[in-house]
């Protein structure tokens, strides 16, 4: 079971130059194949020791190589922190916004 409705939030620990830790990712892409990405909705669970599992695409791109980059860019958020639920970490379901946008 997953929760989604806690007593503290996941959040991210991991920082990149890639993303920040808040709620709408933004990415400044040079590749002109990746102009049409626009908005991708991913879904993932954050286990209770603050990794990822089950990620999958909830909204897609119409392209898929910007499918394929955003699974990559999740794949960079190594550790988070969980969810709390009575002060005991959780596992957790969450939703990321990756919005790209072009330079």
């Amino acid at each position: 079971m997953a929760y989604i409705i806690f007593d503290e939030y996941p959040f991210l620990i991991t920082e990149s130059k890639y993303y920040t830790s808040n709620e709408s990712v933004g990415f400044l892409i040079h590749n002109v194949e990746l102009i049409e990405c626009h908005r991708i909705i991913v879904s993932i669970i954050i286990e209770k020791d603050g990794t990822i599992s089950n990620k999958k695409i909830v909204v897609p791109s119409k392209n898929d190589l910007c499918n394929f980059e955003a699974l990559k860019i999740v794949d960079l958020m190594k550790k988070w922190q969980p969810g709390k639920v009575s002060g005991k970490n959780v596992r957790s379901k969450h939703t990321l916004i990756l919005n790209f946008k072009s330079s």
